[in-house]
């Protein structure tokens, strides 16, 4: 929803769709996470009065829709997201003129939540952005989704146009080398959708040394969030 109110005003022009952007992401990022005491992580699961719901999936089936698009603990791949938000957010607000009091939060919180992903979130032994963790940053699911590489690849080369720190374009580039080395499809194009805890492209029809056609799909799959990483990384270092 931050995202769409964020495209509204980008197509529009209204201030009124960048201050509901503002008011989301400052609640989702900020103001709940801080009073569940999860700073720097970004709560994935919330009852109907906004209070954490930390066991919800817990027991979900890996292969079932609530696991997939809701599963039990924090995603690194989110925090990327959140991350790339934040910096849209506080350049339009400063493109608006908004005084810097109003917007000094974003940065801090997004390198915040940037660093506290690359920590818990980053494979420091065989590359690749896992796909969950719980709050003391122990891995609850090793598997590696491409949407999740791209938008650390969008976060880490939108905090290096910002800032100008080596480590984000450290993290970028890195980011970059993972995904041609396993994620990239170079002769067909577009990004497989998945790959194991040892880097292996996996699919339905895979069999337990994992050979098989490696397969470009599962539900929801699309190159968007590739191709706005891009975009956007390209966009801000004009």
């Amino acid at each position: 929803m931050c995202e769409a109110q964020i495209a509204l005003f980008e197509a529009l022009g209204e201030v009124a769709y960048l201050e509901r952007a503002t008011v989301l992401a400052k609640k989702l990022v900020m103001d709940l996470p801080r009073a569940a005491g999860c700073d720097g992580f970004i709560c994935e699961h919330y009852t109907s009065m906004w209070q954490p719901d930390p066991t919800k999936n817990k027991d979900a089936d890996p292969g079932s829709e609530e696991y997939i698009f809701r599963p039990f603990g924090f995603q690194p791949g989110h925090s990327f997201e959140w991350c790339k938000l934040l910096l849209l957010l506080e350049r339009h607000h400063a493109e608006q003129g908004t005084n810097q009091a109003e917007r000094a939060w974003m940065l801090p919180a997004a390198e915040l939540i940037f660093k506290t992903a690359c920590k818990h979130g980053w494979d420091h032994g065989n590359g690749g952005v896992y796909y969950t963790v719980d709050g003391a940053g122990h891995v609850l699911d090793r598997n590696k989704y491409y949407w999740a590489l791209a938008e650390m690849i969008a976060a880490a080369g939108l905090l290096g146009a910002r800032t100008g720190g080596a480590e984000y374009w450290e993290w970028y580039d890195q980011a970059w080398i993972y995904a041609q080395q396993y994620f990239i499809d170079s002769a067909r194009g577009g990004w497989y959708p998945m790959v194991n805890a040892g880097n292996m492209r996996t699919d339905p029809y895979a069999g337990v040394d994992h050979s098989g056609e490696p397969i470009k799909c599962y539900p929801s799959k699309t190159d968007y969030h590739p191709l706005a990483a891009c975009y956007e990384v390209l966009r801000a270092m004009q």
